[in-house]
């Protein structure tokens, strides 16, 4: 978890917001609490913070917490979501399943139940921030590798087409699907013996 990664709890039982605040705290987390929906929709619109993870009742004072859920998520589409509740009946958790919940844990909650389950959830946000990364960094080389002008073309060991630019799809009047996996010698007609020489 970044440091500046926040868990947002939202229960309007003051005794279970400030415990499981304290021992979040202890363990490293930096932490913020609300004791109702539009508290913590105040809290999750703070773009100063992060929220990596946010610890909501159902039963809230002001409004539904899966109701609730599906605001922070719109606010914060990575946050991940684990219900902690008193209340927890099947078609609370189905509902739950649906609205990007991750987790459901019953009250009263063991510590080592519930840092067992936010290291999950954070470990779960990791490997999306990292999928994310390497889609964007994918988006971006294709980007620049398209916007070269100079015929580039990615070839296997067998000297069929692994990968082309525009300009690569244009010289050859083929569009990209046409042209991956066929012998580039064959596209343009250049012996496949030039194409093995190396420096």
């Amino acid at each position: 978890m970044e440091k500046s990664d926040w868990i947002l709890i939202v229960d309007d039982d003051p005794g279970v917001s400030e415990t499981t605040r304290d021992l979040l705290e202890l363990r490293g987390y930096l932490v913020a609490s609300a004791g109702s929906g539009v508290e913590a929709l105040d809290l999750a619109r703070d773009r100063r913070r992060e929220w990596a993870v946010a610890l909501v009742d159902l039963v809230l004072p002001d409004q539904d917490g899966l109701e609730l859920i599906g605001k922070i998520h719109g606010l914060s589409p990575l946050t991940q979501m684990i219900v902690i509740t008193g209340n927890a009946s099947v078609d609370s958790v189905v509902n739950g399943l649906r609205a990007n919940i991750i987790d459901y844990l019953q009250k009263p909650v063991a510590p080592e139940h519930l840092i067992a389950t936010l290291e999950r959830a954070l470990e779960r946000r990791e490997r999306l921030l990292a999928e994310m990364r390497f889609q964007q960094a994918a988006r971006e080389w294709r980007l620049t590798f398209d916007t070269i002008t100079d015929v580039i073309v990615i070839l296997d060991r067998e000297s069929r087409v692994l990968r082309v630019n525009r300009a690569g799809s244009e010289l050859v009047g083929l569009p990209f699907k046409d042209i991956i996996g066929r012998p580039w010698s064959d596209l343009t007609g250049l012996p496949a013996e030039f194409l093995s020489r190396r420096p």
